[in-house]
């Protein structure tokens, strides 16, 4: 940084600690601005978000500098956000701030009762923000408004009270940003004539750490809340199961991959597939849960055929020729939920798929007959091809306030598995 040079530090002070004297003496000054205008706080928003984001830890006095600011200029961009919508840009790099903020201060020792005093207030920062970005919406007829960055995904929407189901979607701008949905029958329109307020905030990494049971929550988080002329609700009791939808790269968290070995023969003359030997694997079904198989070639464009059954004879060579389908699925064939698109190469196994429960899965896979081999051939006409096999279990989740916990009563995952042919 520019100060490094006109900071006065001791003989033998470290680049380093100049460094983290420069970043506690600019957040200090942030927090003392008073009636910034657009252009200003958009300039103090972006400085406060790369300060937080510098590759080094931060200290104690970084953290407490760093909320002062952000509940300060969360403030300001209240009063600019009434008038000047165009100022979402701004809530952006605040809610990117605050998710790094939360994310730089909790380390891996850092103990649950000291995580809650650590994230709590910058969660309640984050509300701000969120409610900002809602106040700004000028009529109804604007329809939802979303912000989103390769960390969070923000929408906000207000609906007329008499709507039969609340629907907010976020549709990710990038592969790699979190995006999702969330559809719950409205019970509450027969109290009301004033239109309903609905934030969907999705956070790739979970704030709510200040309990054991956060340590299997590895997957994006979503936050939803509904607001009706100021006042917080709490749907409870509905008619329908809410539908809840998070869009997530698994590759984050999947194990390592499982390889294969698939021998396989083509012709000579047309290079076509002729045989391929087969791969058995065994998925031991786990009581209550969903799991998801990610099978696919590396480093090869050769589509795999597979089987799936419940016992060995359901997998035979007889039942892969009669029953097989292709792998990965084709485009028309996968799963489309809200506009979202399944990852082809996955397969999902929910314990009952095959009407059978406390069975085990059998799958049988190999190199699809008939298709046509490129690349370098050899004299033998005999290709290895390696196959990668990752498994993982899905479960869902959701935070009670009441229990201070991560709980799954009442929260059930869906059941999917792309179309046959």
């Amino acid at each position: 940084m520019d100060m490094l040079e006109t900071v006065k530090t001791e003989a033998n002070t470290t680049a380093a600690e100049k460094k983290r004297k420069i970043r506690e003496l600019l957040l200090n000054n942030l927090k003392t601005v008073k009636d910034a205008d657009k252009g200003m706080l958009h300039q103090m928003s972006d400085l406060l978000n790369k300060l937080i984001a510098q590759e080094d830890d931060i200290t104690p006095t970084i953290e407490n500098h760093a909320l002062t600011t952000s509940t300060s200029l969360a403030g300001s961009l209240k009063d600019i956000m009434k008038c000047q919508p165009s100022a979402r840009n701004i809530a952006k790099t605040q809610c990117n701030a605050l998710i790094t903020l939360m994310d730089k201060q909790v380390k891996e020792d850092t103990e649950y009762k000291e995580i809650e005093a650590k994230n709590r207030p910058v969660l309640g920062v984050l509300q701000t923000v969120s409610d900002c970005v809602l106040e700004s919406i000028q009529s109804i007829i604007e329809g939802p408004v979303n912000i989103q960055s390769d960390e969070m995904s923000l929408t906000v929407q207000q609906i007329e009270p008499t709507v039969d189901t609340f629907h907010v979607t976020a549709d990710p701008e990038d592969h790699g940003n979190p995006g999702g949905s969330v559809f719950f029958p409205n019970n509450m329109k027969s109290g009301t004539d004033k239109p309903f307020d609905l934030q969907m905030m999705i956070m790739k990494k979970n704030p709510f750490q200040w309990s054991p049971t956060a340590e299997e929550v590895n997957l994006p988080v979503m936050k939803i809340s509904v607001k009706n002329d100021g006042k917080s609700l709490n749907p409870s009791d509905l008619s329908v199961p809410a539908d809840i939808f998070i869009s997530v790269n698994l590759s984050n968290v999947m194990e390592e991959d499982k390889i294969y070995i698939l021998n396989v023969s083509y012709d000579t003359t047309s290079h076509k597939v002729k045989n391929s030997s087969t791969v058995r694997v065994i998925i031991p079904v786990i009581k209550g849960k969903t799991q998801v198989v990610k099978m696919f070639a590396v480093d090869s464009s050769l589509k795999l055929e597979v089987v799936l059954g419940a016992s060995e004879s359901e997998v035979s060579f007889r039942n892969l020729e009669l029953h097989g389908f292709d792998w990965p699925v084709e485009d028309e064939a996968g799963l489309v939920y809200k506009n979202h698109k399944q990852d082809p190469h996955l397969l999902f196994l929910p314990e009952d798929i095959l009407r059978m429960n406390d069975t085990n899965f059998y799958l049988v896979i190999r190199v699809k007959k008939g298709q046509i081999v490129h690349g370098k051939l050899d004299e033998s006409h005999r290709l290895k091809i390696q196959i990668g096999l990752q498994t993982f279990t899905v479960e869902c989740s959701y935070w009670s306030e009441a229990h201070e916990e991560w709980r799954q009563d009442g929260c059930m995952v869906s059941c999917s598995l792309p179309r046959r042919r």
